[in-house]
């Protein structure tokens, strides 16, 4: 509905007449549904009375060499469709118009986002034309065009009290909300009945906002334009992960919003002449980075007006600021460099063309590496104008003119160290033995001697599996080390350290029944290597088993290790795990930050 146009078009040639700047404040707003006025369908008619002055007799004639049509009031019902992709009107009745004729129309069924067309082409029966999409300083001319924003527009003595009902409607429209529980925000392998690949997002986003644009055209060109962005955002964003995710890279609008267009009319060189607005909202989830498992939120209020500034060329950001935080700390997590959260992105489109627009960025972020973990928390503010409804001398531009961050918590990795050192019952070790004098001891098991023989021989060999349960350490933990304890001695034919090589077993095994023939494969590459002084002294001896440990608490098949000998005519003999000495038992000693 178009409030008021009568009485408006009265108005705002008083206002031409009194005004020495065009356009410095628009003379109203209208908001979408069609229109009850009695507007004209030409720029610059007259009407009855005192109002009945030429509102331009002090201009200079060259600048109005293209006539403007207005369709607006009864004259909008005379367009009968309107093809967007091929530009062609068509009318109702033929229609004095001719090529390089410049087309305004506010809002209809017909023209839902309003018209700024230059006419190219008219049919032989005058009731259709052909069009292009005209720029707004082709269809304003010369002058200052300013919009104060809806929220100040409330405040202008030019607006009635029905007009000033008409803006209130439209800054009701300009609220965004949207919640999101449970979104799968990233999904390494796309399959959505695999979860534990997945990123899961709850989001929470209230916002409030308004806009203000100002612009000079000169020569046809724009010579200065600003836009600025002014919202109110509550947000929360919390973030979970079950396991280890890499590579993360991931933006999605999640809500969109398209606002109920409205017609601001600004006297230009030529009259009263309609600018349409339409806003629209996105709302935009996005991640990145690596992270190992997690869960933790984060919420923000906050108040800004970002925009920019364009003078003759030079861009000047704007912007101004004030948040507050409120979090729920996050599980420590093993490694991280995750920044994810949630965005409003606020598009003002022209004539359903996309001009000037902002995005502001509320995130969280999580860094954490061996020793450290920190949470922060931050506001981006990103302004864009693109150039296509104001003509090339424009072109399309773009700033972070807000970049705030800040750190909510933060903190050390404890370090753990723990000993695992099973006994009689939970104990699982075992040595096997072949031999050239009999098969019988390739098919016997010797799971539960009280000694783990290593040997080897002219004629005989014997090798050692272990394998420690690591239930106790938290899947995700970072291993700051891990070494292998076992209490024996060495002897050697030749006085030298022997050399006593630790494998990776490959399959699992059973304690009680293992023997040579049926123990497990094993990896061909040694994890760890110890040399054992050949001294016949019982002692302690300890091997580096920390890659391998952490590559277990990451998830790789824990099935134990081989001990074998590097060196020949050589054996060593360790205290198993039915030991009568438990003190002496082999043990792992595990240190770890969860």
């Amino acid at each position: 509905m178009v409030f008021g146009l009568e009485n408006l078009l009265k108005k705002g040639k008083r206002f031409l007449r009194n005004s020495l700047i065009y356009a410095s404040v628009p003379v109203m707003i209208a908001c979408a549904s069609g229109g009850n006025g009695e507007g004209s369908g030409k720029s610059g008619s007259g009407d009855d009375g005192a109002d009945n002055e030429n509102p331009q007799e002090d201009y200079n004639p060259e600048q109005e060499k293209t006539e403007r049509h207005i369709f607006d009031g009864e004259s909008l019902g005379k367009i009968s469709s309107y093809d967007p992709a091929s530009g062609k009107i068509v009318f109702s009745e033929p229609m004095d118009l001719y090529s390089g004729n410049i087309l305004f129309a506010i809002m209809s069924d017909k023209t839902p986002d309003g018209l700024l067309r230059i006419v190219t082409g008219v049919s032989e029966d005058k009731k259709s034309v052909d069009t292009r999409q005209a720029t707004i300083p082709e269809g304003f001319g010369d002058g200052i065009f300013y919009f104060p924003g809806i929220k100040n527009s409330l405040r202008e003595n030019s607006l009635t009290p029905l007009q000033a009902q008409a803006v209130q409607n439209s800054l009701e429209i300009l609220n965004f909300d949207l919640s999101k529980d449970n979104l799968v925000l990233y999904d390494a392998d796309g399959k959505v009945e695999t979860t534990y690949d997945q990123m899961l997002a709850n989001l929470d986003l209230s916002c409030n906002s308004d806009f203000t644009l100002r612009f000079e055209v000169g020569d046809g060109k724009i010579n200065s334009l600003k836009f600025e962005n002014i919202s109110g955002c509550d947000s929360n964003v919390e973030l979970s992960v079950l396991n280890s995710l890499k590579g993360i890279s991931v933006e999605k609008t999640i809500a969109e919003k398209n606002f109920s267009p409205f017609t601001v009319y600004f006297p230009t060189p030529f009259g009263l002449l309609p600018l349409v607005f339409r806003p629209k909202a996105e709302g935009i989830a996005f991640a990145s980075g690596s992270v190992s498992p997690i869960k933790t939120s984060v919420s923000n209020s906050a108040s800004f007006t970002a925009g920019l500034e364009y003078n003759s060329g030079s861009l000047s950001p704007i912007s101004s600021y004030s948040n507050s935080f409120g979090f729920v700390p996050p599980s420590v997590p093993k490694i991280s460099d995750l920044k994810g959260g949630i965005g409003l992105k606020l598009s003002l489109l022209l004539y359903g063309i996309i001009g000037p627009n902002a995005r502001a960025n509320a995130y969280l972020g999580v860094n954490a590496n061996d020793s450290s973990w920190q949470l922060s928390a931050g506001l981006e503010g990103i302004v864009g104008i693109k150039g296509e409804i104001f003509g090339k001398s424009l072109g399309d531009i773009s700033a972070k003119v807000i970049d705030y961050s800040k750190v909510l918590a933060d903190g050390i990795k404890p370090t753990i160290e723990t000993i695992i050192q099973p006994g009689l019952t939970d104990g699982k070790d075992a040595y096997v033995r072949w031999s050239n004098l009999s098969t019988a001891y390739e098919n016997t098991n010797y799971g539960g001697q009280t000694l783990l023989d290593v040997i080897a021989g002219s004629g005989l060999q014997r090798e050692s599996l272990i394998q420690f349960p690591l239930s106790s350490i938290p899947n995700g933990s970072d291993i700051v080390s891990a070494n292998l304890n076992l209490h024996g001695y060495c002897v050697r034919s030749i006085a030298s350290p022997i050399t006593v090589n630790i494998r990776k077993i490959l399959n699992s095994w059973n304690e009680l029944t293992v023997t040579w023939a049926t123990k497990p494969s094993y990896d061909s590459i040694n994890a760890s290597t110890l040399d054992v002084p050949d001294s016949g002294t019982n002692n302690w001896h300890e091997w580096n088993l920390t890659s391998l440990v952490q590559n277990w608490i990451d998830g790789t098949p824990n099935n134990g290790v081989i001990l074998i000998l590097g060196d020949p005519s050589s054996d060593c003999h360790f205290k198993s795990s039915e030991y009568s000495d438990a003190i002496l038992r082999p043990k792992l000693v595990i240190s770890y930050r969860p």
